[in-house]
């Protein structure tokens, strides 16, 4: 999201993938709050005198606490500010000494985060209060007591306007996976008079492309490695299947690549072509120009 509005307001303003925007204004407008919130300042201005209560299903108690919570994080910005600048004083006066000019960058960061929360708590108890009924909480739970609550719009189209669609005169939203175009402008608030859509056909063809849903685990980050054995077996299973046959493995990282790499059986690897960052175009061009099925 553009927050500082550098861009202005263009000609055209296009956004693909555009199925994912009632979902980033979501989060962008969210505001979320933790415990740690409360005490990263603790170092420097000392530990808050508030407790991060579970106050259940009642709203205006939550609300009161986030007030609560808004006038100590602003408070410790007033604590702060002499902090930081006796620290850049005596970094100036000890430029040998790197300590100083160090601890009055993390200072100032944590100033900058403390100030960020501040701000977004002004925001949405500005929200709030124009419509209550649109916002909606939820906790997260830790050694059954609340360590962190969320709080997020249930419709997003007061948003859309104000911090995406000014930065273009005529607006295209893209994406492969509308699946209902009128209920789309109504989320983010387009109105229908001032909409025109166009459906394109895809120039994909399943016959010559099946998708197969083998289902062996999960595939992001956090659970890649507990399903690591799953998902190399099957894989091994579609390179019997496909022995005469190019392919291409998708990971989503580094890290998940080699672990495909490092767990995958010996007689499987000579058929790997592994791609690093700075030779990616050059991995690519050897893998269609051999006639090995890599």
């Amino acid at each position: 999201a553009n927050r500082v509005g550098d861009f202005g307001t263009k000609t055209l303003l296009g956004c693909d993938e555009a199925h994912n925007i009632r979902k980033l204004l979501s989060d962008f407008v969210s505001l979320t709050l933790s415990i740690y919130d409360l005490y990263k300042a603790s170092d420097w201005v000392g530990k808050p005198n508030i407790i991060f209560k579970d106050f259940g299903e009642n709203l205006p108690d939550w609300i009161n606490f986030i007030k609560q919570c808004g006038g100590h994080f602003q408070l410790q910005l007033t604590y702060l500010e002499p902090f930081i600048k006796q620290l850049q004083n005596t970094a100036l006066a000890h430029p040998e000494d790197k300590t100083f000019q160090k601890q009055s960058e993390e200072v100032s960061k944590l100033y900058d985060e403390i100030g960020e929360i501040v701000g977004k708590i002004h925001f949405f108890i500005t929200e709030y209060s124009k419509n209550p009924e649109n916002w909606v909480m939820n906790r997260q739970y830790k050694n059954n007591a609340v360590k962190s609550i969320e709080l997020k719009p249930v419709y997003v189209a007061d948003y859309t306007q104000r911090y995406l669609f000014w930065l273009g005169n005529k607006v295209i939203l893209m994406s492969a996976t509308f699946l209902d175009p009128i209920k789309l402008c109504k989320e983010l608030g387009i109105p229908l008079s001032e909409t025109s859509y166009i459906n394109a056909n895809t120039s994909f063809d399943p016959e010559k492309a099946p998708i197969y849903a083998m289902n062996v685990g999960k595939f992001n980050n956090r659970n890649f490695e507990e399903h690591i054995v799953n998902i190399t077996t099957t894989i091994e299973k579609i390179l019997d299947a496909h022995s005469t046959e190019k392919g291409i493995i998708h990971c989503i990282s580094n890290k998940n690549r080699d672990l495909i790499v490092n767990t995958i059986k010996p007689q499987y690897k000579s058929r790997l072509i592994i791609p690093m960052p700075a030779n990616k175009a050059v991995a690519h061009k050897r893998h269609m120009d051999s006639e090995d099925p890599t």
